[in-house]
C-alpha cells in the first residue's frame, strides 16, 4: 500500500523528520552551581556515598573558582566525564589546567603499590587539599625506580575499570559484573561472551568495551582490582573508596599531573597501555537484543542492532573545547590498550528472530482495525511482519526507514509512521543518516508535525538513558524555532539523570508533553504519541 492510496479524512499534515546533532555529555544545569561562562578548574574528588531517600551513590567533586573550593555533589555515574585537573565551563569539559605537565611513565619492572591518605603523600604546600574529608581520600604511592608516582584511587577506577556509566555503577555493586556479561570458554583459543538483557547493547559497537570486559572476567589481577572497590566501601570502619592496583610491569601511561614536593601527582591517566596474555584469540559475543532483520527488515520491539550496524566504533579520543576557554591545548581522552601478541577476533553473533521462539514470546494485545479488513488479534510480531498476519501497513517503507536512519530510531519511526498512516498524516524522511557516537554523545530525532492549528514537535533520544520522549509546541511555528528549541532543551536540560521536567515547565512560549516508552508494541505508541500531539495541538500558549 503506497502513502497515495490512504485516503485522508483531515486536513494534511505533514511529518518532517529533521537533523540529529552530535551532542556532547554535559553536567546538567540542575548539578552546576556556577555562573555562566565562568571557568573553573576541578581540584579533587572524594569517595562517592549513597545519599537521599532513592538511595543514589553521589560523589563530591571539588571545583576551584578563583582559588576558592567548592564542592558540588554529582551523582556516580559521572565518574567517566570528571578528570581532576581539567577545566570546565557551563558544565562542559574542556582543556587541562595550564600547570599541569603531559608526560609518558614506563613501569618496566616490578614495582610494589602502596595505598596511603592523601594527606600523607601530598604536600599541603605544593598542592593544598585543606580540609580533612579531602586529607582522608586514598592515593596510590609507588615508586617507579628513581621517581616516586601519586595517584588518587579513583583516577585509578576510573581509568582501568569505568569507561561508561555501566561499568561505573557495576562496581559499585557486589555482582555488579554478573548483571554486564558472564562468560565460558568454548575451546583453548575461543570464548563465549554473553551480556546480559540490561547491559545497553549499543555498547557492543565499541570492540574497546568488550575487550576490557572480556579482561576483567579472564584476568585475576584485574578481577581482583574490580572486587576490591566494592570491598572497599562495604568495609565497617572504612567511609574512603580504595582499590587494588593492577599488576604494572610492562605498562606505559600517559598522564597529566605535577611535581610536588614528595614526588609527581598524576591527576589524570590519559593512555594506559600495557602487554599482557590473554587466554583466547576469538571472542563470540551474544546479548538478547543482537538480533537479526528479517527478510522485509523490520526488528523486534526491543532496542536491536541488525547485522549490518557498523563495528569497532570507538570513542572519539579527541574533544573539542568551547570557543572561550583559554590556552587551548590538544588532549586524547583515556584509552586502554591491552597489547596480547595475537589479534583477537570479535565475532558479534546475531540471533534470528523467527527461531527464538525460546526467549522472544508472542504478546497479544489488544484487537486493531487495519484498513477496510476485519478486525484481527495482532502481535508486535504481526505488525512488524514476523508473524502469521501480513505486514503490508509497515513494510512499504521499511527500506527507506532502515536506509536513513539509524538502528536505534527505526522503532520509534514505525511508531511516527503508523500515527501519520492512522490519522491521516504525511509522513517524509529526509535525514539521509545520523551518526553514533558512544558514551559521551547522544544521537536525537526532530519530527515537526504539522497539525490543525500549528507544528508540533517531537524530540526523540536514543535510548542509552532511556529517555523519555519529549513533545513540544513553540509560540513561534518556525522551522528554525523548533530546532533551534531542540538543541537548547538537549544541552539545558538534559543530563545522566534524564530530563530536567522543572526547569522545561519553566521555559516561557512553550508547552511540553512526555511519553514514557513502555513494553507495548508500536500501534500503542503511536497512538499515545497521537494522543500527545492532539493535545498540544489545541493548547493556548
Amino acid at each position: 500500500m503506497n502513502m497515495s492510496d490512504v485516503q485522508l479524512p483531515m486536513k494534511l499534515i505533514g511529518i518532517q523528520i529533521f537533523h540529529g546533532w552530535k551532542w556532547k555529555m554535559k553536567i546538567s544545569n540542575k548539578d552546576w552551581p556556577f555562573k555562566k561562562g565562568k571557568e573553573v578548574t576541578l581540584y579533587w574528588m572524594q569517595s562517592p556515598k549513597m545519599e537521599g531517600e532513592s538511595k543514589q551513590w553521589v560523589i563530591t567533586a571539588i571545583f576551584k573558582q578563583d582559588a576558592e573550593p567548592i564542592p558540588v555533589k554529582l551523582p556516580w555515574g559521572l565518574l567517566p566525564y570528571l578528570r581532576i585537573g581539567r577545566v570546565y565551563v557551563d558544565g562542559v569539559r574542556g582543556q587541562a589546567a595550564s600547570n599541569l605537565l603531559q608526560r609518558d611513565i614506563k613501569f618496566q619492572q616490578t614495582v610494589r603499590p602502596i595505598n596511603k591518605r592523601a594527606g600523607d603523600v601530598i604536600p599541603r604546600t605544593s598542592y593544598p587539599l585543606n580540609v580533612s574529608s579531602n586529607l582522608a581520600q586514598m592515593c596510590v604511592y609507588i615508586k617507579n625506580g628513581s621517581e616516586t608516582l601519586i595517584i588518587p584511587c579513583i583516577e585509578i577506577i576510573r581509568a582501568y575499570l569505568c569507561p561508561n556509566k555501566t561499568m561505573c555503577n557495576a562496581v559499585l555493586d557486589p555482582i555488579g559484573l554478573q548483571q554486564i556479561a558472564s562468560v565460558r570458554a568454548l575451546s583453548n583459543q575461543k570464548m563465549e561472551l554473553q551480556f546480559t538483557n540490561s547491559t545497553p547493547v549499543n555498547l557492543l559497537k565499541s570492540s574497546e568495551f568488550i575487550n576490557k570486559i572480556a579482561h576483567i572476567l579472564t584476568d585475576g589481577n584485574l578481577k581482583n582490582t574490580w572486587n576490591s572497590v566494592w570491598n572497599s566501601l562495604n568495609h565497617p570502619h572504612k567511609e574512603v573508596i580504595d582499590c587494588i592496583t593492577p599488576d604494572l610491569l610492562n605498562a606505559q601511561w600517559t598522564v597529566l599531573g605535577l611535581y610536588t614536593g614528595s614526588g609527581f601527582l598524576v591527576t589524570e591517566i590519559l593512555k594506559i597501555e600495557q602487554k599482557t596474555t590473554f587466554p583466547f584469540q576469538m571472542i563470540d559475543v551474544l546479548h538478547p537484543k543482537l538480533v537479526n532483520q528479517d527478510v522485509g527488515g523490520s526488528q523486534h520491539g526491543g532496542r536491536i542492532i541488525n547485522r549490518n550496524f557498523p563495528l569497532n566504533v570507538e570513542a572519539s579520543l579527541t574533544q573539542k573545547s568551547p570557543k572561550n576557554f583559554r590556552n587551548p591545548r590538544m588532549i586524547v581522552d583515556q584509552i586502554v590498550i591491552f597489547q596480547t601478541g595475537n589479534n583477537i577476533k570479535i565475532n558479534r553473533i546475531f540471533s534470528d528472530l523467527n527461531n527464538s521462539s525460546n526467549t522472544l514470546k508472542k504478546k497479544v494485545t489488544r484487537r486493531v482495525r487495519m484498513d477496510d479488513r476485519a478486525t484481527e488479534e495482532i502481535s508486535f510480531y504481526d505488525v512488524a511482519g514476523t508473524g502469521n498476519v501480513q505486514a503490508a501497513e509497515f513494510n512499504n517503507l521499511n527500506g527507506e526507514i532502515d536506509g536513513k536512519l539509524s538502528p536505534c530510531f527505526h522503532e520509534f519511526a514505525r511508531a511516527i509512521q503508523y500515527m501519520g498512516q492512522s490519522r491521516g498524516y504525511q509522513v517524509d524522511y529526509v535525514e539521509e543518516s545520523i551518526p553514533y557516537f558512544l558514551e559521551e554523545n547522544r544521537d536525537y530525532l526532530l519530527v515537526r508535525i504539522k497539525a490543525r492549528y500549528r507544528c508540533v514537535w517531537i524530540l526523540e533520544m536514543d535510548q542509552l538513558q532511556s529517555n523519555s520522549t519529549l513533545i513540544f509546541i513553540a509560540k513561534n511555528d518556525e522551522k528554525t524555532t523548533g530546532e533551534a528549541m531542540a538543541k537548547h532543551l538537549i544541552e539545558k536540560f538534559l543530563s545522566p539523570r534524564g530530563w530536567d521536567k522543572e526547569g522545561i515547565q519553566k521555559i516561557i512560549g512553550m508547552r511540553v508533553r512526555w511519553a514514557k516508552h513502555t513494553t507495548s508494541f508500536m500501534i500503542s505508541w503511536g497512538e499515545r504519541l497521537g494522543n500527545k500531539v492532539n493535545d498540544l495541538d489545541i493548547v493556548r500558549i
